[in-house]
Parts: structure tokens; C-alpha cells; sequence
């Protein structure tokens, strides 16, 4: 049982560190996507920090090289 709430409370601030990441990435220009779809990155951190996560990261650069898009895409299987 304290496992599990340790394991919990990791993921929990896994996942917050993840969405203030995004947050800055979102605020600095950089369009973030998930599916396809545009995508807040609140919605993004609960989709994609997670145990056995079916998702991919895709970080797509500008002519220039900088970070224009990030985009989640599932995996299928």
C-alpha cells in the first residue's frame, strides 16, 4: 500500500513538472499537439505521464533550427 501511494505521489509530481515544462514551451512559441490535435498542456501531462504511456514524442525544428511544434502521437500496436 505505501508503495503504490509512493509510486503515486512520484507520478503526481512527475506529471506537474511536466505540464510547467510544457507551459513554458507553449508561452515561448512552440505549438504543442497531441493526436494530431492542438492541445493544452495540462491535457498533454495527464495523457502522457503515465505508467505504460502510448504515446511518442515528436519535436519537430524550424528551417533556423529552433523548436517550432511538439507532438504526441499513440502508439498502435
Amino acid at each position: 500500500m505505501r508503495t503504490e501511494q509512493t509510486k503515486s505521489k512520484r507520478m503526481e509530481r512527475t506529471r506537474y513538472q511536466w505540464e510547467q515544462m510544457l507551459e513554458q514551451m507553449s508561452s515561448a512559441g512552440v505549438t504543442l499537439y497531441v493526436d494530431n490535435r492542438v492541445a493544452r498542456p495540462k491535457d498533454i501531462a495527464a495523457r502522457t505521464v503515465r505508467e505504460n504511456s502510448p504515446y511518442m514524442a515528436d519535436f519537430i525544428f524550424g528551417d533556423a533550427g529552433e523548436l517550432v511544434q511538439l507532438r504526441f502521437d499513440r502508439l498502435r500496436r
